[in-house]
């Protein structure tokens, strides 16, 4: 459904626009669901007919059909009332142009159209709530507006900054500094007081001074990967290797 959404958006919407002139995106027809039906009258006489039906729509659907029982007898086709005669899926899809961004400026969440390239603060007035909750980018409308955390940091040559008060060139490989931090993590072993000894000592953050503390953040303030990384946590949870542009990461969300 993933690529019918993206031939409709690009192919089709722009085509019904050009062809009925239509000067509001609002205006060209949606698909809200797509159903496909097999009929088995062989069933009748052959049960496994209808086992191969349901087989063969689940492989082109991807999902589990229902059966289709026939709603009333004809004698004329030996068919009896609630008798199985075929099997159906319907394949629920939501042709959105919308998507929700993350306003990096305001640290807030709004609502980006990709055809028209519209942007709203608020949400679409032709979205229903089950539609936004489907929409790309939904998890930046459940986060909460600021967390806390700590980082340990390891840079390597790769990083878009190979230094720190550490050491003025790094030199170390990014396959070396997940080494360090994978001993790191051993160390740690789920204790908060070895994180923040550990990030004093080694992280090559300036943070380093505070044990890693980076204080009150909220989203689009960090690196994509460690905003998601951090958000995705639950309070006094430590992430695995996250990898950034600064380097390699291990992530304690402290609120």
């Amino acid at each position: 459904m993933n690529r019918m959404q993206e031939t409709y958006n690009k192919e089709v919407v722009p085509a019904l626009r050009k062809a009925f002139d239509f000067k509001n995106i609002m205006q060209v027809p949606r698909i809200e669901k797509v159903v496909i039906n097999i009929g088995a009258g062989e069933a009748l006489d052959n049960p496994k007919a209808l086992e191969a039906a349901v087989a063969d729509l689940t492989i082109i659907a991807g999902q589990k059909p229902i059966m289709n029982k026939a709603r009333k007898s004809i004698a004329n086709f030996k068919l009896r009332e609630g008798r199985l005669i075929g099997t159906k899926v319907t394949l629920r899809v939501i042709m959105s142009h919308w998507e929700i961004r993350m306003s990096g400026s305001r640290g807030v969440p709004y609502f980006y159209n990709s055809v028209t390239k519209a942007s709203l603060w608020e949400a679409p007035g032709d979205l229903t709530d089950e539609e936004i909750a489907k929409l790309p980018g939904f998890e930046y409308l459940t986060r909460p507006a600021k967390v806390r955390a700590s980082h340990l940091l390891v840079k390597h040559s790769g990083s878009r900054n190979p230094s720190s008060w550490r050491e003025a060139k790094i030199t170390r490989s990014k396959a070396e500094a997940i080494e360090i931090l994978r001993d790191y993590q051993t160390q740690i072993s789920g204790s908060h007081e070895k994180f923040a000894q550990l990030a004093k000592e080694f992280s090559d953050c300036s943070s380093a001074r505070k044990g890693g503390d980076l204080g009150d953040f909220g989203p689009g303030q960090m690196q994509k990967p460690f905003e998601d990384a951090t958000f995705a946590l639950k309070i006094g949870e430590m992430s695995d290797v996250v990898e950034t542009d600064s380097g390699v990461h291990l992530i304690l969300r402290t609120e």
